[in-house]
């Protein structure tokens, strides 16, 4: 990614920060589903990739409360709002990009929550935190996956067949091949759908601007949608993909307990 596309991207979460988490219904249970995923407490440090504003943060200091939690996220103004939402002392705040990151400290655990699907090339970024990763160290993370929001994206190639993605989420093979790549082994892998009632169309497409998303990845067609266009996206997902009087939208969420693969 180029140093304009990576500004820009950082100024949308930037100024979603103060809103993320009214949007952010997937990414809370997500995040409290990787939970069952980590190992018991006795770990002095650990590592959290893509903090945002503290989701799974809070947790983490819940259940490894004599840690140290270091945690970092390419966006200054989610660390921020992150940093001020928790208490002092446990935690060490640093706003990094993933794949740059660097930090002469190796972990034994290190963490993340839907948020490595928007820091691609994957390879990149998993050989970056192996690295980072003591030798019996383990990476156990969870990312948002292609068929996230397949109704929108359906909708939306009915109404702009020609506005496509510029940039996909990774595909269940991109992410088990990057593992591999980087030298990560998979020990354990699931791959869940969360589904998420909103009030309408207009509701779910809000939530995703709360949140950042809007004019990225899943959203983010070649050029942007025309005020007709949007008008009858609104108009036929809430024909086709109404329930309960809302809307319904699926996200695709794979889960990874990966460890460091000897020698790498």
């Amino acid at each position: 990614m180029n140093k304009p596309d990576l500004l820009a991207e950082r100024q949308k979460f930037s100024i979603a920060a103060p809103t993320y988490e009214q949007g952010a219904k997937a990414q809370a249970e997500a995040a409290e589903r990787l939970l069952s995923f980590l190992p018991c407490g006795g770990f002095s440090w650990l590592l959290e990739v893509g903090c945002g504003t503290g989701l799974l943060t809070r947790r983490l200091g819940e259940l490894y409360d004599s840690a140290e939690i270091y945690a970092f996220d390419f966006s200054t103004a989610m660390v921020e709002h992150a940093s001020t939402a928790l208490p002092a002392g446990s935690y060490r705040w640093f706003a990094a990009d993933a794949r740059q990151f660097s930090l002469n400290k190796k972990f034994p655990l290190i963490v993340s929550s839907t948020s490595l699907h928007w820091a691609q090339p994957l390879t990149a970024v998993f050989s970056n935190l192996v690295a980072h990763l003591q030798m019996d160290g383990k990476f156990i993370f969870n990312l948002m996956t292609a068929n996230t929001l397949w109704e929108l994206q359906k909708i939306r190639s009915r109404v702009a067949p020609d506005k496509t993605p510029t940039r996909p989420l990774p595909r269940l093979d991109q992410v088990r091949r990057a593992l591999a790549e980087a030298g990560l082994k998979v020990e354990e892998e699931e791959t869940v759908e969360i589904t998420v009632d909103y009030a309408s169309a207009s509701d779910f497409l809000n939530s995703l601007k709360r949140r950042g998303v809007t004019g990225r990845t899943v959203a983010a067609p070649r050029f942007p949608l025309t005020p007709g266009e949007l008008r009858r996206l609104r108009e036929l997902y809430e024909k086709k993909y109404s329930h309960n009087g809302g809307v319904r939208a699926t996200y695709e969420v794979g889960f990874y307990v990966t460890k460091r693969v000897q020698g790498r």
